[in-house]
């Protein structure tokens, strides 16, 4: 496995990757805008075949960086993949000293694994998703 950012000719593995792991929201239009922007780095987890098994949608902001998207295949899961993620993605695209993000206030399992990163409840968003599911908005800070 190895990580690398992603490119505009990964778009059809993308779009399919993201549509198979991460079903929620996320259109073939936004995935290839994700990819044409100068400060939108996609970062991905390739097996040894080169298939894309995990993804990681950055956003970099002039005080605030966001983490868009987060996903490894569901084999893959609990097995760091997704930290290691992370770690590239901090390691290589970081513009800010803060990083935002927000989940379904449902999703245990992510908060979970955001928290053990570092990440800190902000605030919630009122029945942001649909049947009226909250947002939750977590928060980095670097040291």
């Amino acid at each position: 496995m190895k990580i690398r950012l992603a490119n505009y000719g990964d778009a059809g593995d993308l779009i399919q990757a993201v549509t198979e792991i991460f079903s929620d929201f996320w259109s073939a239009a936004q995935i290839e805008e994700s990819l044409r922007g100068e400060r939108t780095p996609v970062f991905v987890l390739e097996d040894d075949a080169a298939n894309i098994r995990g993804f990681l949608f950055w956003r970099q902001g002039v005080d605030i960086d966001e983490i868009d998207l987060i996903a490894v295949a569901p084999e893959l899961r609990r097995q760091g993949w997704a930290r290691a993620l992370w770690d590239y993605a901090l390691e290589s695209a970081l513009s800010s000293d803060v990083v935002e993000l927000e989940l379904r206030a449902d999703n245990t399992l992510a908060k979970r694994f955001y928290e053990r990163l570092g990440f800190r409840f902000i605030r919630r968003r009122r029945a942001y998703y649909p049947a009226a599911v909250d947002a939750l908005i977590f928060q980095w800070r670097s040291e």
